[in-house]
């Protein structure tokens, strides 16, 4: 279970070097086909500060935390330079992974409060931002209709970041994993340390807020009644 202990702020200066894999390609390599390790094996290896083991888990594992990030926080650059904390703290933290959940999921949790953190120092100073495309309100023409409609589909995102911004944090962070992410209940559950019920009790709160929300800036017809 144990493992070398690491100074974080070395640890991380040295990690923040790596560079993403290219997307959608395989682990970096010189071509030839290696002998097959086991992920179990692999973080063992890494535990007792083997780089390259660590990473191969990194490349292995970069897309899926990015994405992730990313769907949270709506910015590329931003979400990489993240997900690169994630992975810095995850291999300090290593010593610590129990091996009950899966390696993803343990890294998507680390994200988590890595975005939570962020979002913390960006509300002080004003703004929080996530991934919504036009896909998320509701459809009002093709795909392939003309630049007008084009302009209308990049003002209806705009119009719904900016209602995300209106929700509290923990109805934000359940909209955004349940239906930006398109996890399940049960999924989100796990990374937020409540019950799936819960979850849906937020999301459904967090749609209720936003249509009232997008009712008043004039995108949805407005109706009776209103969420607490």
């Amino acid at each position: 279970m144990g493992g070398r202990e690491r100074r974080p702020g070395v640890t991380m200066g040295i990690l923040r070097t790596l560079k993403p894999p290219p997307r959608g390609g395989a682990p970096a390599g010189e071509g030839e086909a290696p002998e097959p390790v086991s992920e179990a094996q692999l973080v063992a290896r890494a535990r007792e500060g083997e780089l390259d083991a660590w990473t191969h888990l990194y490349h292995s594992h970069f897309e899926r935390v990015y994405q992730f990030v990313g769907n949270l926080t709506g910015d590329p650059c931003l979400a990489e330079d993240l997900t690169q904390e994630v992975f810095a703290r995850a291999y300090v933290a290593l010593a610590r992974f129990d091996e009950r959940a899966a390696l993803a999921t343990w890294l998507c949790g680390i994200a988590l409060n890595v975005v939570r953190k962020h979002w913390r120092s960006r509300r002080r100073r004003g703004g929080i931002h996530l991934s919504v495309g036009p896909a998320t309100l509701p459809p009002s023409a093709p795909e392939h209709a003309d630049p007008e409609h084009h302009e209308l589909q990049r003002q209806r995102a705009a119009a719904l970041r900016a209602a995300l911004e209106t929700l509290p944090v923990h109805y934000r962070e359940a909209f955004a994993l349940v239906v930006l992410r398109d996890q399940s209940p049960a999924e989100a559950a796990a990374l937020l340390g409540i019950s799936p019920g819960n979850v849906s009790v937020r999301v459904h709160r967090a749609r209720a807020r936003l249509r009232k929300q997008l009712a008043r800036m004039g995108w949805l017809p407005r109706s009776g009644g209103g969420a607490r």
